[in-house]
C-alpha cells in the first residue's frame, strides 16, 4: 500500500510546526497525516540503505521500505518511547528484511514434471546454490565483523551508524552529540585503518606455497584417482569428485568412489581447505612430467601453479562439500600381507604383457589375488582367452613371496589397473615393502608402505572367495569397479 494512501480517520492539520521526533510521533498517533509524512521524509534515506542490505534489486528495496513504513504506521501505538523512533524503525526494517530474504530463498523453482534423475539433479543443484550463496555471505559478514572489531570504540560506533544504519553526517553527529567535522574525521581515521586491515586480509587469502618434487608427484597421482568425466553416464553430475581435495592438515586426497588416494605434504600444512579441479594434476602429469618445483597460489576462485622450470597451470576451484573420504579408510583387518613393490610390479607387468599379446582377454580387468599365509606367498591369477589358446588350461598364475600377519587364507578379486596404479602411486623403490591390509568382508583394501609415510591408497574388491569359486544361482557377480 503506498504511503500516501494509508487510511486516516483524522483530518490533517496543515502547516503545523512540529519539530522534535517525539512530537511528530505523538501527532501521528493522533491522526496527523502530515506528521507521519514528515517522519517518512526524515528517515526514508536511512531506511532505504538498511533495506538495501537484504535485497538484490533496487525495485525490491523500494517495496521492502514501503512494506516497513506501512507496518510502522500500523504499530505506531506500540512504540513506548517516541524519541526512540529511529531505532525502532530500523529494527522493523531489519526484521522485514530477514523475512524478505527467507521468502526469496523459498521461491518455487519449476522443474520437469516427468521427474526422475534429472528432477533430483536439478533440485539438488538449486539447494546447493542457495546454501553456497548463504555461506559466502556469512563468510563475508564474518570477515568484515572481525575487521570492525579492531577499531576503537568511537570509530566503530560512527562506522556502524553511518555505513550500516544509513545515517548521514548531520544525523550521526546529532545522535552522538558531536560536530559534523568530528564525524568526518572519525570516519577518515576508521577508513584508513579498515583499508590496511582489509589489504592484509586480502594478501592472506592469496598466500602461496612452495612445492617440492614429492608434492608435485602427489598432485600428478591424485589426478589418476579422481573421477574422470569421460567415464560418466549421460546426465550424471559428479563434478565434486572430479577434484583434488586439499585439507588444512596438508593432505591431498582424491576419489572416484571405487578407490581413494591420500598423500600428506608438510609444505601444504595450514593451506585453506579447498577442492581444486583435477585438471591441475592432469596437466602437470601430461604437459610437465619433468617439473620438480613450483609455487601454488589459491585465490577466491582458482588455483595457480607456477613451475620453476617454466610454465603456469591454472585450474578452477570446485564448489561444494567434498565427501568425507576419511570414513572409508578401514580400521580393522583380518590379514596383512607384506611383499616387495618390485615383486608386485614385475608380476603385474608379466600379466599385462600376456594381455597385450591377446593370450588374456584385454577386456578382462579382474585380477584374482590369493593371499596364502600357509604357503608364504601371494598368487595372482587371470583368465586366458580360450579362442586364442584352445589346447591349454585357460588360466595364468604368477606368484611371489610375502610375509603375513594373520592365518586365514583370503582370495579377493580386484581391478587390475587399480592395483597397479595404487602400488606405483606410493613411489617407493622396488626393494621397499608394500602392505596389503585385508578384511574378510566386502571392505576396502588398504595399500601402503612404511617407506612412504603419509601416502596410502584404498580400493574396493570386486568379489570374495565364496563368490569367485562357488557362485550361487541367480546371485549377482559382486560389486564391480
Amino acid at each position: 500500500m503506498p504511503i500516501s494512501r494509508i487510511p486516516n480517520q483524522y483530518s490533517d492539520v496543515k502547516g503545523a510546526l512540529v519539530n522534535s521526533e517525539a512530537e511528530l510521533v505523538s501527532k501521528a498517533r493522533e491522526g496527523w497525516q502530515s506528521a507521519f509524512d514528515e517522519l517518512v521524509r526524515r528517515h526514508y534515506r536511512s531506511a532505504w540503505l538498511i533495506a538495501r542490505r537484504y535485497t538484490v534489486l533496487a525495485e525490491d528495496t523500494d517495496d521492502l521500505v514501503q512494506e516497513a513504513f506501512v507496518t510502522t504506521y500500523q504499530r505506531l501505538q506500540q512504540l513506548q518511547e517516541p524519541a526512540a523512533f529511529a531505532g525502532w524503525l530500523a529494527a522493523i526494517i531489519r526484521s522485514k528484511g530477514l523475512m524478505w530474504r527467507r521468502r526469496q530463498m523459498l521461491q518455487l523453482v519449476f522443474l520437469p514434471l516427468d521427474g526422475g534423475d534429472e528432477f533430483d539433479r536439478l533440485l539438488d543443484l538449486v539447494s546447493k546454490d542457495a546454501a553456497r550463496a548463504a555461506a559466502q555471505h556469512a563468510a563475508i559478514r564474518e570477515s568484515i565483523a572481525g575487521v570492525l572489531a579492531t577499531l576503537p570504540e568511537r570509530q566503530r560506533l560512527v562506522v556502524h551508524l553511518h555505513y550500516l544504519e544509513g545515517y548521514d553526517y548531520r544525523e550521526t553527529a546529532t545522535l552522538l552529540n558531536v560536530t559534523e567535522s568530528a564525524v568526518r574525521g572519525c570516519l577518515d581515521r576508521a577508513r584508513n585503518t579498515l583499508r590496511k586491515e582489509l589489504t592484509v586480509m586480502s594478501e592472506e587469502s592469496t598466500k602461496s606455497w612452495a612445492l617440492e618434487p614429492t608434492d608435485l608427484d602427489m598432485l600428478r597421482d591424485a589426478a589418476l584417482f579422481a573421477s574422470d568425466p569421460s567415464t560418466w553416464a549421460e546426465g550424471m553430475e559428479r563434478s565434486i569428485l572430479n577434484g583434488i581435495c586439499l585439507t588444512e592438515k596438508g593432505q591431498i586426497a582424491s576419489t572416484d568412489t571405487h578407490r581413494l588416494y591420500c598423500g600428506t605434504s608438510s609444505a601444504l600444512n595450514g593451506i585453506p581447505a579447498v577442492t581444486i579441479h583435477a585438471d591441475l594434476g592432469r596437466k602437470l602429469r601430461d604437459d610437465f612430467p619433468r617439473a620438480t618445483k613450483g609455487r601454488l597460489t589459491i585465490t577466491d576462485n582458482e588455483a595457480v601453479l607456477k613451475l620453476q622450470e617454466g610454465g603456469i597451470i591454472q585450474a578452477p576451484l570446485v564448489e561444494g562439500e567434498y565427501p568425507q573420504w576419511e570414513m572409508v579408510v578401514p580400521k580393522e583387518f583380518a590379514l596383512s600381507a607384506t611383499a616387495r613393490a618390485g615383486d608386485w610390479l614385475r608380476e603385474l607387468a608379466a600379466l599385462s604383457a600376456l594381455r597385450e599379446s591377446g593370450f588374456i582377454k584385454d577386456e578382462a580387468r579382474r585380477l584374482v589375488m590369493v593371499f596364502s599365509p600357509d604357503e608364504g606367498r601371494v598368487i595372482l591369477r587371470m583368465a586366458s582367452d580360450p579362442k586364442a589358446v584352445p589346447d591349454i588350461q585357460h588360466q595364468v598364475s604368477v606368484f611371489f613371496s610375502a610375509g603375513f600377519s594373520g592365518e586365514k587364507e583370503l582370495t579377493i578379486a580386484a581391478n587390475f589397473t587399480y592395483i597397479e596404479q595404487a602400488i606405483r602411486a606410493l613411489r617407493i623403490p622396488p626393494e621397499a615393502p608394500v602392505d596389503f591390509q585385508l578384511s574378510t568382508k566386502m571392505h576396502p583394501i588398504l595399500i601402503q608402505s612404511p617407506h612412504a609415510p603419509g601416502i596410502f591408497n584404498v580400493t574396493m574388491p570386486m568379489q570374495l572367495l565364496s563368490e569367485i569359486e562357488e557362485p550361487m544361482a541367480g546371485k549377482p557377480a559382486g560389486t564391480t569397479t
